[in-house]
């Protein structure tokens, strides 16, 4: 299965490079992943990257995806925002220790 994908517009026609796994979506995988969503209901791979670069990747096809997709306001905003469980772990970690060294200083 090829995770490339042509982006068609008005006036021309691009390739995007291949996505590669464990990588965050660069900004035209995002546009080209939006246009497939949008065209056939589907994206060219069952797995979304984390936002935060972090590797991780969540399945989402079917009514999980079109339900996320819904909660985030458009496909663009779930491909450029989402936070896999992994990445909300983190974050919350490193704020808490941002907390704890803040309280050790004063």
């Amino acid at each position: 299965m090829s995770n490339q994908i042509a982006l068609v517009t008005e006036t021309t026609t691009a390739t995007i490079e291949q996505y590669i796994a464990g990588q965050k979506l660069t900004p035209e995988q995002v546009e080209a992943w939006a246009v497939k969503y949008e065209t056939t209901g589907k994206l060219p791979s069952p797995k979304i990257p984390c936002s935060t670069g972090s590797g991780v990747e969540t399945t989402m096809f079917g009514d999980n995806l079109h339900k996320r997709v819904a909660k985030f306001g458009g496909i663009r905003n779930l491909l450029n925002n989402f936070v896999c469980r992994n990445g909300r772990q983190l974050e919350k970690m490193q704020t808490l220790m941002a907390k704890i060294v803040a309280s050790k200083q004063d």
